[in-house]
């Protein structure tokens, strides 16, 4: 048996796994007027907006200590049983207008 002598502690871990794409501020602005949003916000409030209009499932991430771009698109989690990734995918480019790719994050607090 193995005993540890160091110190234990209790961290916890988050992390995020998106198919969509990483937008700075003029982006997000640009991708707002496409989808018909009429909006002085910026920031998380804007990025809210966006991801409403897009519908359920999309989502966003502004990474800490950044706020100069946001992650915007679907979990690949939410992919359904009868769906291919390329479906998925698509379905997301459309959406977006844009091209697409994996984002993640990983961040602990503890």
């Amino acid at each position: 048996m193995k005993i540890r002598q160091g110190f234990v502690s209790n961290s916890s871990s988050c992390s995020f796994l998106i198919y969509g794409v990483c937008l700075d501020k003029d982006g997000m602005i640009e991708l707002s007027k496409k989808l018909g949003i009429e909006s002085e916000a910026d920031g998380y409030d804007l990025a809210e907006e966006i991801t409403s209009k897009l519908g359920e499932g999309f989502d966003y991430h502004i990474p800490e200590g950044d706020d100069n771009e946001v992650y915007i698109g679907k979990s690949w989690s939410l992919i359904k049983d009868d769906q291919t990734g390329g479906d998925f995918k698509k379905e997301i480019e459309t959406l977006l207008g844009k091209d697409c790719g994996t984002y993640s994050e990983a961040w602990y607090n503890g």
